[in-house]
């Protein structure tokens, strides 16, 4: 075993783990945020949003609106664990190892417009209690979504690379 290959391997290992306690870890937080710690900012939602009081109603309609960019994570989070479990154990180039990594980019892909709508949900939700006229909509783009979409591009590109050389690969193994 080569010091690279022993660097990946303890490193996909160790990432492998950190999905594995976020896999559980995230929807814990959320469910503790939501139901028990939630004080939403409402600077969050630009200067002068208007928040109605906290109500059992909006925690939950939080609780459920943040479930949805919730699940997107943990599908990106099952199949980057999934992807790591390989390359600790030395598979790199292979349709699976492949569809990990197209999967997680589609995920990154999905959470800008999840986010956004969801976002967008969230704000109405907040002001769900307040007087007529005072409900608010607020939509918002940052640039981390941003980030996270062009990332998402860029490893979706990578895993169509991906899949041509593992295509390539078999075919140049049936030539042998």
């Amino acid at each position: 075993m080569t010091d690279r290959t022993r660097r990946i391997t303890v490193l996909s290992a160790v990432t492998k783990h950190l999905c594995s306690f976020l896999l559980i870890a995230l929807p814990l937080g959320l469910a503790a945020f939501w139901l028990v710690f939630a004080e939403p900012d409402p600077a969050r939602f630009g200067p002068g949003f208007a928040m109605g009081p906290d109500t059992p109603l909006e925690r939950g309609l939080g609780l459920g609106l943040s479930l949805i960019p919730l699940a997107i994570a943990l599908f990106a989070l099952i199949n980057l664990r999934r992807l790591f479990s390989f390359y600790a154990a030395g598979v790199y180039f292979t349709p699976a190892t492949v569809r990990c990594f197209t999967n997680m980019a589609w995920a990154l892909v999905a959470a800008t417009p999840a986010g956004i709508l969801t976002g967008a949900a969230l704000s109405v939700a907040l002001s769900y209690d307040n007087p007529a006229g005072q409900r608010e909509l607020a939509i918002s783009l940052s640039s981390a979504q941003l980030t996270m979409l062009l990332t998402g591009i860029v490893l979706l590109v990578i895993s169509w690379v991906m899949a041509d050389a593992v295509r390539l690969q078999e075919e140049n193994a049936a030539f042998v």
